[in-house]
């Protein structure tokens, strides 16, 4: 846990913050950061794991498969639009071949050295590998997706894990109760008309 948990704040990238750190990565490691950040997969066990056989460009989904899932359970993942044409851009072998797979036909095993030293060199503080998944979730309730649907969509066991990202941004806050303002018929507080004296407000 690095020291922004440790101080009740979840560390995520803002797009500035992506955008230096994507600066720094060449492939496959870029690829393999934006799976991160736009599908919420855990990298050393999930994503780095893949092959070619588990994704549908078409579908836009990919299989994790259960012996890799932290829960121990199947799931499916939606694969979003920029993450499905980077995928695209490189998909090459057949079904068993890895996605990320190595020249000698394996697959990486970490990424955390070759991650941490692109992290350095945007002068980034406390981002690691995990950061990538609470970025795809606090992106995911700034945008207005219900806590639920976050759960579903990063396989969190139980809701508790997904609600330290509710209060993450205070403009999407400010978003929300705004909603209730523009349907309002009421455009003022302010009413010329007095009261009868029946109906006065007590002091």
């Amino acid at each position: 846990m690095n020291k922004f948990e440790e101080q009740g704040r979840v560390r995520f990238l803002d797009y500035d913050e992506e955008t230096a750190l994507m600066a720094e990565l060449s492939e496959p490691l870029r690829t393999m950061v934006l799976s991160g950040i736009h599908t919420g997969l855990r990298l050393k066990s999930e994503a780095l794991k893949l092959t070619w056989g588990d994704l549908s460009l078409e579908r836009g989904t990919v299989t994790v498969d259960a012996a890799y899932a932290k829960n121990k359970e199947t799931r499916t993942v939606k694969l979003n639009s920029t993450i499905r044409a980077a995928l695209s851009q490189k998909k090459r072998g057949g079904c068993d071949d890895y996605v990320f797979g190595k020249p000698d036909g394996g697959h990486y095993t970490s990424i955390r050295t070759a991650f941490n030293n692109a992290v350095d060199r945007a002068k980034l503080e406390g981002v690691t590998v995990h950061v990538l998944r609470h970025t795809f979730a606090s992106r995911l309730v700034m945008a207005g997706v219900d806590l639920p649907t976050v759960q579903k969509l990063g396989c969190w066991k139980t809701l508790d894990m997904v609600l330290r990202y509710a209060h993450l941004s205070p403009s999407h806050l400010d978003a929300a109760v705004e909603k209730i303002a523009k349907n309002s018929t009421t455009l003022s507080t302010t009413h010329t008309k007095e009261a009868p004296a029946d109906v006065a407000i007590n002091a």
